[in-house]
């Protein structure tokens, strides 16, 4: 298709601009490895599943398949992962005695986000909507304010003490959890 006289501002400052690609299907992960600079599952998803870490390592090595088949080095595609809900909102449940990752508190938030992070995972994007109750913009603001202060300061910090260990941050900038400071 072609069109005219239609304006696009601001413009992207990638180039080529990155596309994502969701979803767990056959189809889904064809057009993942045709097309893709990303691929983006739901782990939620009831067809194939991957909310538990093992589910979610045959969910990877499924997509890794697919790129080897097409021919392409899966590890070219980035992975992001999507979740529909927020901390605290659902107890921490197991699934054949494994954690359904992104249930339960901040501190098993913050493992779930650390182990996908060991398997690749560059992103992970939450759904902090305000809840039953809470369904709404003040809900929406408080659920960003706690998960900012239980999640993701915790991997901040402990982010920040990693490279600290490893002298890539001074020691002033690792007290006071910065990222900002890297070298």
């Amino acid at each position: 298709m072609k069109f005219d006289d239609v304006v696009f501002t601001p413009k992207p400052v990638q180039n080529p601009i990155p596309i994502w690609v969701g979803g767990e299907s056959g189809p889904a992960l064809r057009r993942t490895v045709k097309y893709a600079h990303g691929w983006y599952p739901v782990g939620t998803n009831p067809q194939f599943p991957m909310n538990t870490v093992s589910r979610f390592k045959t969910g990877l090595a499924r997509m890794h398949g697919f790129a080897e088949k097409a021919g392409r080095d899966p590890n070219e595609i980035a992975i992001a992962l999507r979740v529909l809900t927020g901390p605290g909102t659902r107890p921490r449940r197991s699934i054949e005695g494994e954690a359904e990752m992104f249930t339960g508190g901040d501190a098993d938030w913050v493992n779930d986000i650390q182990e996908l992070a060991q398997l690749g995972v560059s992103a992970v994007d939450v759904r902090l909507f305000g809840y039953g109750a809470d369904q709404s913009l003040d809900g929406t603001i408080g659920n960003m304010h706690r998960f900012r202060d239980g999640v993701l300061a915790k991997l901040c910090i402990g982010a920040t003490l990693q490279r600290s260990a490893a002298g890539q941050v001074d020691n002033a900038s690792a007290r006071k959890g910065r990222l900002s400071s890297i070298r």
